[in-house]
């Protein structure tokens, strides 16, 4: 898994204005409140990502070599923005499976929940029946109706961020398909977003955001992989 082959260090100045603006973990990270979301990382992020070819996932094979490269790529992020997001192996291998092996490994190991499962199928709905810019909207809603505490939300306002990131870069991924199976990947690559959001634990800080979202952006080739 070749996940993002090139990346540009913020300026300081953005990442010292990151900081001011989401030091405090006890804020939940972004600034989401009862009704709207926070895109300050997608916004940000759009301006300092640089990429020449930033994906190539290996084949599904369960294959050691994935968690390998993966963990080097993760590490590569985390010098790059200063953080230290740490996945656990299988959670970094699971993209050599298929899409109904990653919803119930994922559900099993506890980094979804049925909350998340209802947004997930939701978003996949919206998408086929309408738009990204849609889907995305109903998401947020979705997810401001749920009751989620302070922690949650800022964990789906950061997929939300890291999603918006993703069909930024690219659009493709999210393009109604007439592929049954496609569509399963669409609902799997959600729930990646999803977990990884909730897995990273440090929302709270824009650089982290900015290192979750460019690790998402990988996912991009497990959806080309489905067409």
């Amino acid at each position: 898994m070749n996940i993002l082959k090139s990346l540009r260090k913020p300026y300081f100045g953005t990442f010292l204005a990151a900081l001011l603006l989401f030091i405090s973990c006890d804020q939940g990270g972004l600034n989401t409140t009862n009704d709207t979301f926070d895109y300050s990382v997608y916004n940000q992020f759009i301006q300092e990502y640089s990429t020449i070819n930033d994906s190539s996932i290996s084949s599904r094979n369960g294959s050691t070599s994935t968690i390998d490269d993966a963990k080097k790529h993760l590490q590569k992020i985390n010098d790059e923005y200063g953080t230290n997001i740490i996945f656990p192996d299988e959670f970094l291998g699971i993209t050599d499976y298929d899409p109904q092996h990653i919803e119930k490994t994922a559900l099993s190991k506890g980094w979804l929940t049925q909350n998340d499962i209802y947004l997930i199928s939701e978003f996949e709905s919206d998408l086929q029946k309408s738009d990204f810019d849609t889907a995305l909207t109903n998401f947020e809603k979705n997810a401001l109706n749920l009751g989620l505490s302070s922690r949650e939300l800022a964990e789906k306002n950061l997929a939300a961020n890291s999603l918006k990131a993703l069909n930024h870069y690219h659009p493709e991924a999210f393009e109604v398909s007439a592929n049954r199976d496609f569509w399963g990947c669409v609902g799997a690559v959600v729930g990646l977003v999803v977990a990884s959001a909730a897995l990273a634990s440090c929302a709270a800080i824009l650089p982290c955001g900015f290192a979750v979202t460019g690790w998402i952006l990988a996912y991009a080739s497990y959806l080309a992989n489905c067409r």
